[in-house]
């Protein structure tokens, strides 16, 4: 518990802790066990631990101390995912069975707090008062949990001075013990808001502050979000709804339920009093579906009343054309640019805009963008019957009886969603595909997908080849167009994107399976932006008037992802990240951890980077390596490093570390992007005789494989390096580049440098002449030079 203590280094703790619990001399430990569980909830890896405890309990431990101390670890992971419910079965029997006198203060404290948290401080306070801790003029309690507890619920009362005055008491208890981590509690984040409610601005600062720097050392998102959340609003930030945006992201991804909801209600009031009812209605709606999971029927009705104010029926349903123009809107198509896409007229395009603002009770592209992910994680997939597997539901609905495979293919696909044992999903899988009757459709499209995770594409190629090319006699049209779009997307990984989109687009055409339909298109969509046709792209989202809000899209995480996939492509970050973090939340609560399914982490890092929100950016990406490491595959362990090399390294021989890797596996387009990344990084060290061959071998190896994406980008790019290597920029204009880089506007930039408008608009202006580029789109993937430095040799 050292580390966890000490709140630094989250990987090492989180490999400490795991490695306690395979240890045979842990195990006979109770307080070791308990250290090591307490160690992997803190650092968010709530999965982890419930195996873990699950692990435990079959081994049939006798002694109490063990069984209270497993049931108070389920009762702390229902907990932080927002379980409630769950939770309190589990401490209120702990509640009244536990008889260890050094858990007992422990699960009092946190009763207490669940209590609070299902709405219910009455009761709170009587379990307090109950073991003695509510009983003013006796000696306030010792263990610093039980402050907490208290000063929560006097808070929750309304006496902020003696809550401050417990939470004060309780940090300077766990400072002296070396608690210096915030996940452990919550005391130094209280503590600011008691001092907020009580007008002292500088305590309120100071400690959110320091709750704010602790949460960054410690790196586990649910921390870091509710540290930014209150860092947002008691020191009245300038930018306070863009940190409590940040905030909800971090949580989201996270999976903190109530606390989610909590914030999301407080923010969503913010946006009222702003009058951005759209962006409020978003946050009520995140609100009103976590208070309900959470089992807080008071806050539920208290966020339902608030989204009641702002809901505005639509008066009729959106037409055809209007939802495609309402799309096309969303995703940042200009009136022009949209008019010539659907051949209409500018004027025609502005009236059809007006009818939808009208109809969705909306005002801008920007509340248009924010309903297309508005009902995103307010339902949950359902994942008893069948684990997620893309395409799985419209398989499944027509499969037969159980074939004796599918049950390994059915695990298979299980493991590989939780990224543990590799091996044994490549041996299931290959099982099942060598299985001599092997006709069942649903378990071989599970054990081929299982093999596309595990990163045997070469594996899964020859069993798709050979039912290509062999076809059961019992083979209906549908198994062979299946096992078609699997060569499709088999192409596709392996470096071919002409090949897939082809394959791909002929299974389409024929239509043999519609509810296929949406997977095919996600499909054909990875393709096209590797070939470099985003318009192509575009129309394939936009077919038979797709919207990707759907709740019942069973395959809704793969079209995010490739949506995701595209706005990125075309530079629109902030609807890149949107839509990849609205696909991973969609995984998560299908209980799909493994990034080889997805890489939505480090693709949303790239955009939050490229947009500004630093804190998410770093959180998602160090999380997919993690996660990508205990995966091991090559694929997924390289488009993670990648990732992290871009947000958290940053310099030339991370990146180039990430493309050595990647250079090791068939995922040509992945290995372009970071050998194109690399030269990036070498131009800001202004080692440009570098970057332009780096930028030449990208160019012609993505010519000689049709990733046009690449090759263009590679050829614009050179272009712009020979007059860069010309020029200089100031150290003025650098440091305003950055800032316009990390997502400030130019007015706030004026603020914080203590210029005019002007001056700002006019250096501005002097870095994209000089730098070659046309605006902060562009701005957001240039490598800033250093300032007035000679080339480096």
């Amino acid at each position: 518990m050292t580390l966890t203590n000490a709140g630094k280094h989250l990987p090492h703790a989180v490999r400490q802790a795991e490695r306690a619990l395979s240890d045979s001399r842990c195990l006979r430990n109770a307080d070791c066990v308990f250290d090591a569980l307490t160690g992997l909830v803190l650092a968010g890896e709530l999965v982890i631990a419930n195996d873990a405890v699950t692990h435990l309990e079959h081994l049939g431990r006798p002694d109490s101390s063990f069984t209270d101390r497993l049931t108070l670890v389920r009762g702390r992971t229902a907990r932080r995912l927002g379980d409630l419910d769950t939770a309190w079965n589990l401490y209120e029997s702990l509640h009244t069975t536990v008889s260890d006198p050094a858990l007992r203060p422990t699960v009092v404290a946190e009763t207490t707090e669940l209590l609070r948290d299902r709405g219910e401080p009455v009761a709170a306070r009587a379990v307090l008062t109950e073991h003695g801790v509510d009983r003013r003029g006796r000696e306030p309690p010792r263990r610093p949990e039980l402050l907490c507890a208290r000063g929560a619920i006097t808070m929750a009362a309304g006496d902020f001075g003696a809550a401050l005055a417990d939470l004060l008491a309780c940090g300077q208890k766990l400072l002296r013990r070396g608690v210096l981590n915030p996940a452990s509690s919550p005391w130094r984040r209280r503590a600011a808001w008691c001092a907020h409610l009580m007008g002292n601005a500088r305590l309120a600062t100071e400690l959110a502050e320091k709750d704010h720097n602790a949460a960054l050392l410690w790196g586990e998102p649910r921390t870091i979000g509710l540290a930014l959340a209150t860092l947002a609003v008691v020191t009245g930030a300038e930018n306070e709804i863009e940190l409590l945006s940040e905030s909800t992201e971090l949580l989201e991804t996270a999976g903190a339920g109530f606390e989610l909801g909590e914030i999301s209600y407080g923010f969503g009031r913010k946006l009222v009093h702003n009058g951005q009812q759209a962006f409020a209605r978003e946050q009520f709606n995140k609100a009103v579906a976590q208070f309900r999971r959470s089992g807080n029927l008071h806050r539920t009705a208290r966020a339902e009343a608030e989204l009641a104010q702002l809901s505005t029926p639509p008066e009729a349903e959106l037409t055809r054309n209007e939802m495609r123009i309402a799309s096309l809107a969303a995703v940042g198509y200009s009136n022009r640019d949209i008019a010539a896409k659907q051949f209409l007229a500018v004027r025609t395009v502005e009236c059809h805009l007006s009818q939808i603002y009208r109809k969705l009770g909306l005002r801008s592209r920007d509340e248009l963008r924010t309903r297309m992910f508005d009902q995103v994680g307010t339902s949950v997939p359902d994942t008893t019957a069948l684990p997620y597997v893309p395409g799985g539901i419209a398989l499944a609905a027509m499969a037969g009886a159980p074939s004796p495979e599918r049950a390994c293919a059915l695990r298979a696909v299980m493991l590989a969603n939780q990224g543990s044992d590799r091996a044994d999903v490549v041996r299931d899988a290959v099982f099942v595909l060598q299985a001599p009757d092997g006709r069942d459709l649903l378990s071989f499209w599970c054990a081929v997908l299982a093999l596309f995770h595990a990163g045997a594409t070469d594996l899964a190629a020859q069993h798709c080849d050979r039912a290509a090319a062999t076809p059961h006699p019992d083979a209906d049209e549908v198994y062979r167009e299946c096992v078609t779009a699997l060569r499709g997307r088999l192409a596709w990984l392996h470096g071919d994107p002409a090949t897939a989109a082809d394959l791909l687009r002929g299974v389409a055409d024929r239509n043999v399976h519609p509810p296929l339909r949406d997977l095919l298109t996600a499909w054909q969509v990875a393709a096209s932006i590797d070939l470099g046709d985003l318009d192509e792209a575009h129309s394939l989202m936009l077919k038979d008037s797709y919207h990707p809000s759907a709740p019942d899209f069973a395959d809704a995480p793969e079209l995010f992802a490739a949506l995701g996939s595209l706005e990125l492509a075309a530079q629109r970050h902030d609807i890149a990240r949107a839509a990849f973090l609205a696909s991973g939340s969609l995984l998560t609560a299908a209980g799909v951890r493994n990034p080889a399914v997805i890489p939505w982490r480090s693709q949303a890092a790239l955009c939050a980077d490229a947009t500004g929100r630093r804190r998410l950016a770093v959180v998602l990406a160090n999380r997919e390596l993690m996660l990508a490491r205990r995966w091991s595959d090559t694929r997924t362990v390289g488009v993670a490093t990648h990732a992290c090399a871009v947000v958290v390294g940053r310099t030339p021989d991370d990146v180039r570390e990430a493309a050595d890797i990647l250079a090791d596996c068939p995922a040509r387009g992945e290995f372009l992007r970071a050998r194109y990344d690399y030269a990036q990084f070498l131009s800001s060290a202004r080692r440009y005789g570098e970057a332009r061959a780096v930028l030449r071998t990208v160019g012609d190896h993505a010519a000689k494989y049709g990733y046009r994406r690449w090759s263009d980008q590679a050829k614009a790019t050179l272009h712009r390096l020979t007059q860069q290597a010309r020029t200089r920029l100031t150290t003025q204009e650098c440091k305003i580049a950055e800032l316009a880089r990390a997502g400030l506007s130019n007015r706030r930039i004026a603020e914080q440098q203590r210029l005019t408008l002007r001056t700002v608009e006019f250096h501005l202006s002097s870095v994209y002449r000089k730098l070659g580029i046309s605006g902060r789109r562009e701005l957001a993937i240039v490598r800033t030079p250093a300032p007035d430095q000679p080339e480096a040799p």
